[in-house]
């Protein structure tokens, strides 16, 4: 009996009322315009990406332009040392006899004295 009298002091009865529904008014809502009237702002994206898409073709062909130009000019720049390259030579070897000739006339200065040196004879310069 008490649980009874403890339950029924806690929940104090609301009197019952009936809820009044909202109701749409006669002959229903207006209709809503659902289609927009905003032309597209701004290129499609087929347009975007034919640009993007031709960028890249129109970069690997300056690309693939460079590399033969440079391809080009190296192959020039190596024609033109192998033919000079001789004549290079010509003046690298010039040179060495010059140092050689000095180096055995100082040999010759500096073994003066022994009668059975000879300069040119020595392994040195062969």
């Amino acid at each position: 009996f008490s649980l009874l009298l403890y339950l029924t002091a806690m929940a104090p009865t609301k009197p019952i009322v009936k809820a009044i529904q909202d109701m749409p008014p006669k002959g229903g809502y207006p209709k809503i315009n659902t289609i927009r009237g905003v032309r597209p702002r701004g290129p499609s994206g087929f347009a975007i990406w034919s640009f993007v898409i031709g960028c890249h073709f129109y970069g690997l062909y300056k690309m693939n332009f460079a590399a033969t130009k440079k391809r080009l000019h190296t192959v020039e720049k190596r024609e033109a040392r192998m033919a000079v390259g001789p004549f290079l030579q010509a003046e690298q070897d010039v040179v060495m006899d010059q140092k050689i000739q000095k180096l055995l006339r100082e040999e010759t200065e500096i073994m003066k004295d022994r009668k059975e040196w000879e300069a040119e004879k020595t392994q040195r310069f062969r």
